[in-house]
């Protein structure tokens, strides 16, 4: 459009100003609404906006000295730079939801390899728990001096859950509600407690009788170290935990705890297994 028509269609002096330019702009764009709400039909009364955007653009391209023509093209970075501005919260999101669907599916994977790795391996001669305030950062070398003091056997498994006497923040209170599903999904042999968790779990019926061990071995420990528990189907008080605490099997891995329970639970798979531990772990109190 020459710029002569432009300023007849825009009905704009030749000196207009760009402020004036985009006053009567607007005037143009409020009459165009008016008509379409009092839905004008003469083609002599109607606003035609497409031509009145085109002379608008027209003129104020010149006001400010832009040529359309003469424009080069975008170069690469230009192109990402404003592809990034009015799509950044589209890509950041694409991003997220990519990290989010990638990590899941490793997550799926990884659990079917190591299922696959789990099925593959001897059932545990001896599957141990702790549970409580205890924290170690690998449990291997425990397994595997386990597995060099008693050579009959082929794997033992340990596992660390903790679980605090008193909760102090979000992530114990998160740690205490886990450890109700820890009850009803773990099925180890024997669980070592503190004696916040034997007064807890020996009213749940979580324990058996410590029975099988010789009276002269059990006249060798303290009695500070024997809890005896007389359960609603017991006809006495049987042993159902003894401390073990300070005892040399422990010395592969690098654990505090002042307490260190064994108990053996209510139906464990391995009860000869635990007995062997438990009479190695008396041996070797300090």
């Amino acid at each position: 459009m020459k710029l002569q028509e432009a300023y007849q269609i825009m009905d704009v002096s030749e000196n207009v100003l760009l402020e004036e330019l985009e006053d009567k702009f607007m005037y143009w764009i409020r009459i165009s609404k008016s008509q379409e709400n009092l839905q004008i039909e003469d083609p002599d009364q109607y606003v035609d906006m497409d031509q009145i955007t085109l002379a608008y653009n027209t003129i104020k391209n010149d006001l400010i000295g832009y040529d359309p023509s003469a424009s080069t093209p975008q170069t690469f970075r230009e192109k990402l730079e404003h592809f990034f501005y009015h799509y950044k919260f589209h890509t950041i999101f694409g991003i997220i939801i990519t990290i989010i669907v990638g990590s899941l599916l490793y997550s799926i994977v990884e659990h079917q390899i190591e299922e696959r790795r789990l099925a593959n391996l001897p059932e545990p001669d001896l599957e141990i728990l702790f549970l409580g305030e205890y924290h170690s950062e690998d449990v291997s070398p425990l397994e595997d001096s386990l597995l060099y003091d008693f050579p009959d056997w082929e794997r033992t498994v340990v596992k660390f859950e903790y679980a605090p006497t008193e909760t102090r923040n979000e992530l114990d209170m998160a740690a205490l509600q886990r450890r109700q599903i820890v009850f009803a999904t773990e099925k180890p042999d024997m669980y070592i407690i503190d004696q916040n968790h034997f007064d807890l779990m020996i009213g749940m019926d979580a324990f058996q009788p410590i029975i099988g061990l010789s009276d002269e071995l059990i006249a060798e420990i303290d009695e500070s170290r024997l809890y005896y528990y007389q359960g609603e189907l017991d006809d006495d008080e049987y042993l159902y935990g003894i401390d073990i605490s300070g005892s040399a099997v422990f010395d592969s891995i690098d654990m505090i705890a002042e307490e260190k329970i064994v108990t053996v639970r209510f139906n464990a798979d391995n009860k000869s297994n635990v007995l062997s531990f438990l009479e190695r772990a008396i041996l070797e109190l300090e």
